[in-house]
């Protein structure tokens, strides 16, 4: 992980959960030399939770398909896979098509990619969340506020290579440490699921690039 201090968007506070809540925390994570290139560790700055994301062969005779493991904060841990399959099947996604990726509790990530316009992105409510939250990323990046039914921003994705965020957006870099991620929220939804549907986003990128 790079040690430098990262400048980030702080949410507005009327965009927090309730008017008690008067901090946002920061996540920050790289992606990590391993086999596939597909692990991250994931850390709170200045604070002490981290989480890890792996990607994982449930078939070493078939290394089409793995899942993503995440591993959070009080030893939650739940997989992710794509369409109704535990696992995620580079045969079957389908670049520019409407797919969806379930955590194994119950949890879908919708995309609706847009070609050259902002793809969406939905966290579907579930049993652990009371609503719908739409992502909208930046069509040529990672990047991209988070927000509720209501319109108010709860969370925000980053993405900087080498520092520079107009690197990240021209060029998706595959290689370990060279692309810091970020996520800002005012944790109305739990940090694993924004690190699931970040990390799967970024993974989805690497077959299917813009």
């Amino acid at each position: 992980m790079t040690g430098g201090a990262l400048s980030v968007e702080i949410l507005d506070a009327s965009c927090r959960t309730n008017s008690s809540t008067t901090t946002t925390r920061t996540f920050s994570f790289e992606r990590e030399v391993s086999w596939l290139k597909q692990d991250f560790l994931v850390r709170q700055i200045g604070g002490p939770d981290q989480l890890l994301v792996r990607s994982l062969f449930n078939d070493p005779q078939n290394l089409q398909a793995f899942r993503i493991l995440v591993s959070g904060p009080q030893k939650r841990e739940f997989s992710i896979g794509l369409e109704l399959e535990p696992t995620i099947n580079k045969e079957l996604e389908w670049c520019g098509y409407k797919q969806t990726y379930r955590t194994s509790d119950g949890i879908d990530y919708d995309i609706d990619p847009r070609g050259w316009l902002t793809d969406r992105w939905t966290i579907k409510r579930g049993a652990m969340l009371a609503e719908d939250y739409e992502w909208k990323r930046n069509p040529m990046g990672l990047a991209g506020p988070i927000k509720d039914q209501q319109g108010r921003h709860v969370a925000h994705f980053h993405a900087r290579t080498w520092g520079h965020q107009w690197i990240a957006m021209s060029w998706h870099s595959k290689n370990p440490h060279t692309t810091t991620y970020t996520i800002v929220t005012n944790d109305e939804i739990p940090i694993e699921y924004l690190v699931g549907l970040f990390t799967v986003a970024i993974i989805r990128m690497d077959k299917c690039g813009r």
